[in-house]
C-alpha cells in the first residue's frame, strides 16, 4: 500500500468513525432515561435485527462476549423493562430473549431519528454517487462478515 493509499484509508476510516459516533450518540439520547451502556444498546440492536427470540449463547457468539457478560447485560435490560426472558416449547431450561414493547417503541423512534439525521449526510450527493457509495459499502460489508 502506498503512502497515498494509506492516507486515503486513514481519512476514510476517520469519516466512518465520525458517522458511527453520531449514530451511537443518537442511541444514547433516545435511551437517556435508562442510562444504557453501549453494550446494552448493542444487545437491543442485535435482537431488533434478528426479529426473533434468541438465547444467551447466541449473544455470546455473535457479540463475542463472555457468558457472564451476557448474564449481566440481560439482567440489567430486564430490570429496565427492555428485555423479557421467555420459555419456548416444553424445555423450561431453554430461555430465550425478546424485546419488550417499550424497547421496540424506543428502537423505532431511534431508527426514525437516525434516518432523519443520516439523510442530511446524503443531501448533496447525486443519484449516481449514492449508488456508487451503496455498492462500495456493500462490498465492505460482505468482506467484514465472519
Amino acid at each position: 500500500m502506498s503512502i497515498v493509499d494509506h492516507q486515503s484509508s486513514h481519512q476514510i476510516l476517520n469519516q466512518i468513525m465520525r458517522i458511527s459516533h453520531a449514530v451511537k450518540f443518537m442511541g444514547c439520547v433516545v435511551f437517556k432515561a435508562e442510562e444504557l451502556h453501549p453494550r446494552q444498546l448493542q444487545v437491543l440492536f442485535f435482537l431488533a435485527q434478528t426479529k426473533k427470540p434468541v438465547c444467551g449463547s447466541t449473544l455470546v457468539q455473535k457479540l463475542k462476549i463472555t457468558p457472564g457478560a451476557v448474564t449481566q447485560l440481560v439482567n440489567s435490560l430486564v430490570e429496565k423493562n427492555l428485555l423479557e426472558r421467555v420459555h419456548l416449547g416444553e424445555d423450561r431450561r431453554q430461555v430465550h430473549l425478546i424485546l419488550t414493547e417499550e424497547a421496540k417503541q424506543k428502537l423505532s423512534v431511534l431508527k426514525q431519528k437516525q434516518h432523519e439525521h443520516l439523510t442530511k449526510f446524503f443531501n448533496d450527493f447525486s443519484t449516481a454517487e449514492l449508488e456508487t457509495l451503496l455498492e462500495l459499502l456493500t462490498r465492505i460489508g460482505t468482506t467484514t462478515e465472519p
